[in-house]
């Protein structure tokens, strides 16, 4: 069996756990460098080891496609930093792929989100947060001026709520602000 190492994998080709292969797939393996998966024959049925994902790829994108290509190529995948994958068959390597895949876009959707607070944290310490969100139907003035009515019973909730043009519930979320005195 060829056992296929990515040329840029350093750790991978320094610390290649030798022993352990031998043990799972026998003392006939042949290990060869490879720039990249694209090089491993489409005929030949072997493993390729990274001691890391990380090195399929750049980006998880990258990582993501490496994987795919491995899948498509019926080869089995051994990852250095996850002791399990030496002895997968080739059908379980494609249910790992998936799941490698999955964990790369959560990690993505993270980092947006995260970038997105960041942005919206930048974005308070200027002078364009004021407006920034939905635009209100009304100041706590205009709606103090016409609440002080009903307070003093020139006006009904109803009344007031028509002459705003404001629902119940935005009524009482303005009202909620006048009584904490926001």
């Amino acid at each position: 069996m060829i056992i296929y190492i990515l040329e840029n994998d350093e750790v991978a080709k320094s610390d290649i756990p030798r022993e352990k292969l031998m043990n799972s797939f026998g003392n006939d393996i042949e290990f060869q460098s490879v720039k990249e998966i694209e090089d491993i024959p489409d005929i030949d049925k072997g493993a390729i080891y990274v001691s890391s994902l990380q090195n399929l790829g750049e980006t998880k994108q990258d990582i993501m496609d490496a994987l795919d290509l491995i899948s498509e190529k019926d080869i089995r995948i051994i990852v250095g930093d996850i002791p399990d994958t030496l002895a997968l068959r080739p059908n379980i390597t494609k249910i790992m792929t998936a799941l490698y895949k999955t964990l790369a876009y959560k990690d993505y959707q993270k980092r947006v989100i995260n970038q997105q607070r960041k942005i919206n944290e930048m974005k308070k310490d200027e002078e364009k947060w004021k407006s920034y969100g939905r635009n209100q139907k009304l100041t706590m003035e205009e709606f103090t001026s016409v609440y002080q009515s009903i307070l003093q019973g020139e006006l009904s909730v109803k009344e007031a709520q028509e002459r705003m043009g404001i629902s119940k519930r935005t009524f009482y979320v303005y009202k909620n602000k006048y009584e904490k005195g926001i």
